[in-house]
């Protein structure tokens, strides 16, 4: 939010000006659960030293939000980052 320090909110005057600010980052999503009927997913990305950290995870999802990631999951291969990670659905 930008605006003047002496300024003060007034309804319906436009005065302030919001600026969005987006930043990116490559992650990587895995499922808990099955491919086809994931509980939660969980989002991750690599550190400075290149090892794959959790940043994150939905809350468990509703069975009518399940197809939408499941149509974009693919079984990790053997030797994947997070090989024998327990991750909690609660």
């Amino acid at each position: 939010m930008f605006k003047s320090l002496t300024s003060r909110y007034l309804n319906g005057c436009r005065g302030w000006t919001k600026i969005r600010r987006r930043d990116g980052t490559e992650t990587i999503a895995g499922a808990i659960s099955t491919l086809t009927r994931p509980q939660l997913l969980v989002l991750g990305r690599h550190d400075q030293d290149g090892r794959l950290r959790t940043v994150g995870r939905t809350v468990p999802l509703r069975p009518d939000a399940v197809r939408q990631p499941a149509e974009r999951l693919t079984r990790a291969v053997l030797g994947h980052p997070w090989e024998n990670v327990c991750f909690s659905a609660t």
